[in-house]
């Protein structure tokens, strides 16, 4: 993960990655979530971290649609794009993606699961509709920070507690609503 609060220049970015694929030789996805972290990877350095064999991927979060293009102009034949919000994974497989690191999938396995394969065997048709059907759960779940909604969501399903540490909070009156809702329209509880 891009290292968060002490927002590294892209050198540090590089030299971070570079010395965790040094001490393992476990295959690494890189997860870049700027939303979080401040910082952002550049097309300069993937370029360099291609360069190491053990990375061969990207968690991307900076729901930046063209960064698969883009990289896939220049990265290894076999590195995988993987995007990591919800909500962008029509645009990021369409633009050469292979997937999504899902927190809609905790709550909604099965359908994620459709919307892949729909993918994969090109029923644009169905996969637009499982997609729609989605698209308000993805949405709420991502209200507040995460990852209160989808365990109150899994809560109400009868996965888990609602429970969160500090300093997350109890989800506002407002949003359990909507997430009860949804759930129910999906007919998940």
């Amino acid at each position: 993960m891009t290292p968060y609060y002490n927002k590294p220049n892209q050198k540090g970015l590089i030299n971070h990655f570079k010395k965790i694929a040094k001490v393992t030789p476990l295959k690494q996805i890189i997860y870049n979530i700027p939303g979080r972290s401040i910082v952002d990877l550049s097309y300069e350095s993937f370029k360099e971290l291609n360069k190491i064999s053990n990375i061969v991927g990207i968690k991307d979060a900076s729901n930046d649609l063209s960064r698969p293009l883009v990289m896939r102009t220049f990265m290894k034949k076999n590195f995988n794009y993987i995007s990591g919000e919800d909500g962008t994974i029509a645009g990021y497989l369409a633009q050469g993606g292979h997937g999504c690191i899902s927190v809609t999938a905790n709550v909604a396995p099965r359908l994620t699961s459709k919307l892949h394969y729909y993918w994969q065997v090109k029923n644009y048709k169905q996969f637009d509709l499982v997609n729609m059907k989605l698209a308000p759960l993805s949405q709420i779940l991502f209200s507040e920070p995460s990852p209160t909604p989808s365990k109150y969501a899994l809560s109400l399903m009868g996965k888990c507690k609602a429970d969160v540490r500090e300093p997350l909070t109890e989800l506002s009156p407002e949003t359990k609503k909507q997430v009860r809702k949804v759930l129910k329209d999906l007919k998940f509880i």
